[in-house]
């Protein structure tokens, strides 16, 4: 992909996150949004350097205070909060969506958002359970349960999105 094209994939990319980022539905302690969905059509549409800078550059202009964490949140305050370990999840959403995309069918794109977006639950209940200080059954009754089946609406979602999209943008960047 050309560097221009790279550069103009990244921050629509970044502004997409952005958006997603607050389009939220709030229930107790971490707000539901679309932020994973913005982060799966980044590890799927990105390649994964240029995936895990936008989602460095997002973390990064939020700590600098940018309210652009979900609900218009900014600040390193943020990142220390129960919501904070969703956010560095992001990572490891891009690099595991990455590691497991090995073709381009249906089935192969929607198990390796899976395990993308399962690892960013994971990472998110562990900053979960050291932001609230409690047991482990208890903080995955509050981050990972509520949001299985918003997940896995959100990852076929994008799936069936990616399917249709990933020739044509192939072709045009």
């Amino acid at each position: 992909m050309h560097n221009t094209r790279r550069l103009v994939a990244a921050a629509i990319s970044l502004a997409i996150l952005v958006i997603c980022s607050q389009i939220t539905i709030p229930i107790p302690t971490v707000p539901l949004t679309l932020q994973t969905l913005a982060v799966g059509f980044i590890a799927v549409f990105l390649p994964i350097i240029d995936g895990l800078l936008v989602i460095i550059v997002y973390l990064i202009l939020g700590t600098l205070g940018l309210p652009i964490f979900a609900g218009l949140h900014g600040g390193l305050s943020y990142l220390l909060a129960p919501a904070g370990g969703y956010l560095f999840g992001f990572i490891a959403f891009v690099l595991i969506t990455k590691l497991f995309l090995r073709g381009k069918s249906q089935f192969n794109l929607w198990l390796a958002l899976l395990l993308g977006d399962l690892s960013q639950l994971i990472c998110g209940t562990a900053g979960l359970q050291l932001a609230l200080h409690q047991s482990w059954p208890i903080v995955v009754g509050i981050g990972i349960l509520p949001y299985i089946i918003p997940e896995l609406i959100k990852i076929t979602l994008l799936t069936v999105i990616a399917q249709r999209l990933l020739p044509i943008w192939q072709r045009k960047w």
